[in-house]
């Protein structure tokens, strides 16, 4: 079966969603409906023709402008628009390591948090997708910044000195690190503060926010791994020489060994040589945990 498009208002959703206004793509979106136009008037003048396509005359097509190439953030975005999930990556892979092992918490989390109504601090790095700004009732400018990571979206109200201290985030696409903590509501207010009567109402306190690209690299302090004496043989040894590669590593190195039948415990740590906390290093330790190699490990930040 023959299937008819309508090519102008494709190319018109195309616009939409790929080219702003100004765009230089906007001449070249002109020229495919032209010669989308023009392909399909003369398909439909053949069929009508003694001569089929032997009269056709061809029409060129169009070429391509020279434009500046899309950042990667830029492309990820748009693909979220477009279908609703990033396809090709996630923006937030090259930081991946310090998100889901650096950070205490995530986004998904947060919430729980304040349910539990205990004083807990936290880390939770992230991509800034979405900011609000406006003024009170009392007049008084505030702002809201909404930050993703893996697990989700949170947003974070920011009022009185918060708005001051931190309105400078306010920025989409900004790749953040805060560290905050659960606190009863109005704990830190010199005013105003709640009646002692009323049921006690949490919230979540940021206590400072930097580029994740400033902090990255030093979230991750130390990391220790758990492991029974008779897994210690040549095998293992030469793997874990491995992970000693990078002289600029900095991550201090532990093992605990246990005996639970000689009920022993011990912990060493590695003086002369240190881990480089990339996603090897992790895969690494997932891999002898998944295999019983080792117990478990730890992550100091």
């Amino acid at each position: 079966a023959k299937i008819v498009v309508d090519i102008k208002s494709e190319i018109e959703k195309i616009r939409e969603q790929m080219l702003t206004p100004t765009s230089k793509g906007d001449t070249f979106i002109e020229q495919l409906i032209t010669y989308g136009n023009r392909y399909q008037q003369d398909q439909s003048a053949n069929q009508n023709s003694l001569f089929g396509s032997l009269d056709c005359i061809e029409i060129a097509k169009p070429t391509a402008p020279n434009v500046t190439e899309w950042s990667t953030l830029d492309k990820l975005n748009k693909e979220k628009e477009m279908v609703g999930i990033y396809i090709s990556a996630h923006p937030l892979d090259r930081y991946k390591v310090a998100i889901q092992y650096g950070c205490s918490h995530h986004a998904a989390d947060l919430a729980t948090l304040i349910s539990r109504k205990t004083n807990t601090t936290f880390t939770i790095g992230g991509l800034v997708v979405n900011t609000r700004e406006g003024r009170t009732k009392t007049d008084k400018p505030y702002g809201i910044l909404t930050i993703e990571d893996y697990t989700g979206q949170y947003e974070f109200p920011l009022f009185g000195q918060d708005y001051v201290d931190y309105g400078k985030f306010l920025k989409k696409d900004l790749f953040l690190i805060i560290h905050g903590c659960s606190q009863q509501r109005g704990l830190n207010w010199k005013w105003g503060k709640q009646n002692n009567d009323e049921p006690q109402k949490w919230e979540l306190k940021i206590q400072s926010i930097d580029m994740l690209d400033d902090k990255a690299d030093t979230l991750i302090r130390n990391i220790s791994i758990d492991i029974p004496l008779s897994h210690i043989d040549p095998m293992f040894i030469t793997n874990l020489n491995t992970l000693f590669t990078d002289e600029a590593a900095t991550v201090e190195f532990y093992i605990n060994v246990h005996d639970n039948e000689e009920r022993y415990l011990t912990s060493l740590r590695s003086r002369k040589y240190h881990l480089k906390a990339d996603i090897n290093l992790f895969n690494q330790l997932e891999q002898w945990k998944k295999e019983e190699v080792i117990t478990d490990f730890h992550i100091n930040t």
